[in-house]
C-alpha cells in the first residue's frame, strides 16, 4: 500500500478520472488536458514560503507528491505524464523521486529547471 491508497483502489480511481477527462475533452473539442500542482507563495521580502498545498484537482489524480510546480499532461488513449519538478538546488532541500505503485500508471518526466 502507498500510505492509505492500495494499488487496486488507485487503479480504479484513476480509470474513473481518465473516463471523466475523456468525456470532458470530447464534449469541449479539446485534444489534451494539463493540470498544474500549483507553486510556492512567498510573503513580500521573505525567502520562506507559506506551507505548500497542492491544487486539489492535481491531488485527485496523484495521491502523494510533495513537490511544487508539477504538471499532469493527458491525451485520451495515452498514458498520463507526470512532469515532476525536482530542481537542482544547493540551498533548498530537493524533493525526493516520486515513489509508490501509483507511479506505474504514469510516464514520469523529471524537470530540473528552476
Amino acid at each position: 500500500m502507498d500510505g492509505l491508497v492500495s494499488n487496486s483502489h488507485y487503479a480504479q480511481h484513476l480509470a474513473e478520472q481518465l473516463r471523466r477527462a475523456d468525456r470532458a475533452l470530447e464534449q469541449t473539442d479539446y485534444d489534451s488536458l494539463l493540470i498544474a500542482s500549483g507553486g510556492l507563495r512567498y510573503q513580500f521580502l521573505d525567502d520562506n514560503p507559506f506551507p505548500y498545498r497542492p491544487n486539489p484537482l492535481f491531488r485527485s489524480w496523484i495521491p502523494e507528491v510533495s513537490s511544487n510546480d508539477c504538471w499532469i499532461a493527458y491525451k485520451p488513449g495515452q498514458t498520463p505524464t507526470l512532469i515532476y519538478h525536482q530542481p537542482a538546488d544547493y540551498w533548498h532541500q530537493v524533493p525526493s523521486d516520486p515513489a509508490g505503485e501509483w507511479t506505474n500508471h504514469f510516464q514520469v518526466v523529471v524537470s530540473r529547471r528552476r
